[in-house]
């Protein structure tokens, strides 16, 4: 005959094992992305440390993301969703720049004023839009302006 703690004890055990079951069955939740690259520049030079913002488009999924990218000093990107340069969720985008002065002691704080004064941020008005296939994109090159930007 099984005593009452011994059955209590398997209970607690047998729903302990099914909730990790579920749980691990679910996985991380990610959407599945693809690479995507591309260069920025500002009036004909790379636009090193410019960032791009991606916004999706009538996206409904309640796991909207929002990649983004820092290009280098050549202005190349890699869009990055999750972890840096692993891509996008394939669907079609509105992207927007920034390009800050760095800030802060170690210059690595990209806080200070925008050098494209704001022209490119508004995803309302923004004339760039791709759409992202599933497989690897390249994008661009993107031409921005300061005389714009004013």
């Amino acid at each position: 005959m099984t005593s009452p703690i011994g059955t209590r004890r398997f209970a607690v055990l047998f729903f302990g094992l099914a909730c990790l079951m579920l749980f691990s069955a679910c996985g991380d939740g990610r959407r599945r992305v693809y690479p995507v690259t591309g260069q920025i520049f500002v009036d004909g030079k790379p636009a090193a440390n410019a960032f791009v913002y991606f916004t999706a488009v009538d996206d409904k999924d309640p796991r909207v993301v929002r990649p983004f990218a820092q290009a280098d000093k050549e202005g190349n990107f890699a869009l990055a969703t999750y972890v840096a340069g692993d891509g996008v969720p394939a669907g079609d985008y509105i992207l927007t720049f920034e390009w800050r002065e760095p800030s802060g002691m170690f210059k690595q704080d990209w806080e200070g004023r925008d050098k494209l004064n704001g022209a490119f941020m508004d995803v309302k008005n923004s004339k760039f839009k791709v759409t992202i296939e599933a497989k690897p994109n390249e994008l661009g090159p993107f031409h921005l302006s300061t005389s714009k930007s004013k």
